[in-house]
Formats: structure tokens, sequence, C-alpha cells
């Protein structure tokens, strides 16, 4: 209890139907307290680094002790005396100080050549507006004549999402996406920038990843591979 570790995991429901795959980018957390007794957790402490194994865990206990407590929830109960397979590969043990220091030193790193990516994308596209406080940019391109965005307000908006390097990573495909201005609905970059448009406006947003989709990245839902 209190180390971190590093899992491949697959699970599936009790028909062998994926719920979720970790495989292709293994999943680190801590281990805590036991949610409840057979639990994942406890599982692993049965494992050593390297190992690999099958678990078989409550689904009834998981939603009742976990998922029923998530926010926005929306898993049904499972049928009482039902369970979950966890496939899964132990590929790393770290104490709890060796674990931390690696994590903060790798988020270093990637914050400088996060920031030196971006400068050399402002000098490269000559783009001289200055960053808002929290660190994303608005690039103006037109005025729209319409009715500003204020908290609650339903937005619809056409939008290419692209990587620095050009590539397209999502787009609203036919119909505008809509969404409401409300906590967490959209990444946080989207929450801040949008309160400051109105209708009609084009821009293009810049948004560094800790307003975007952050350490936990952006999953395709249809397989479970990260975009």
């Amino acid at each position: 209890k209190g180390d971190y570790v590093t899992v491949r995991m697959l699970y599936t429901d009790a028909n062998d139907s994926i719920l979720h795959d970790s495989r292709m980018k293994p999943v680190r957390f801590q281990l805590r307290q036991s949610p409840f007794a057979g639990s994942m957790e406890e599982g692993i402490m049965e494992l050593s680094e390297g190992d690999s194994a099958t678990l078989f865990v409550s689904a009834d206990s998981l939603y009742d002790k976990v998922l029923s407590k998530e926010p926005g929830n929306t898993i049904a109960k499972p049928k009482a005396g039902s369970f979950l397979k966890f496939h899964l590969r132990l590929a790393r043990v770290q104490a709890y100080n060796d674990a931390e220091l690696e994590m903060a030193l790798n988020e270093s790193r990637m914050i400088e050549a996060e920031e030196k990516s971006l400068q050399n994308y402002l000098k490269e596209k000559e783009i001289t507006a200055i960053p808002e406080p929290e660190g994303y940019f608005i690039i103006k391109h037109s005025e729209g004549k319409g009715e500003p965005v204020t908290n609650g307000t339903v937005v619809e908006v056409n939008f290419t999402g692209h990587f620095l390097n050009g590539v397209v990573f999502d787009a609203n495909k036919g119909k505008p996406y809509a969404f409401a201005i409300v906590n967490n609905e959209v990444i946080a970059g989207w929450e801040l920038a949008f309160r400051k448009l109105k209708q009609g406006d084009k821009a293009t947003l810049i948004i560094p990843s800790k307003l975007g989709y952050g350490k936990a990245g952006l999953m395709r839902p249809n397989n479970s591979t990260y975009v």
C-alpha cells in the first residue's frame, strides 16, 4: 500500500465484451486503501513486478463502492453476483518517493518542451497576439454582430481542432457542435475563451495542454486508443 504501480490492462464483462483497454498506454496509479473486499487493488497486491494475471472482481461491489460515487456516472447497476475480468500485466512497481520524483521531472520536461513548441509555432506563423492570463490565445479573424456568450449560454460552433504540426484531430461533422457554457462540459480552454466571444465571431484559439486534454489525453470512444 502506498506504492505506485504501472499496469497494462484489458478488462471485460462476464461475456468478454471489452470495457476498457490500456494495453497500448500503461496506467500508473498509487495503491491506496482497498475500496472493498476482493477489489482489483487487493489482487494487484498479490502480484510482483513482471507478473501477468486475470482478476475476477465483483461487478456489483465495484458499482456500489466506486462507480456509483463518481460524478456523472451513467453506468447501470450490474446484476448481483456478476463479475468483471481484469486481464493485466504488472509492468512496474515504484516506491512512493521514487515515483513522485520521476513524475515531477517528467512533467517539468514536458512543460518545457511544450513551451518551446508553442514559441516556435508563434514565430513561424508570425502571431503577435498577447496570451490571456490563463495562458491561452484568442486570434480574431472577423467580428460578429450577435449576442455575447455568457454563463449558461448554449453555443453552436463550426470548428476544426489541429495540433501545432497541422494534423487535424477533431472537427464538427455537418451540423454545428453544440454545448452549454457550464463547468466541465468542454475543455477548460473553451470554457474560458468562448466567454470572450459573441455570435458570428471567427477566431483561432491556441490552447495549452493544461487547459485542453491534460495528462489524461483524448481517447477515441470506439476502440479505447488515444488521439
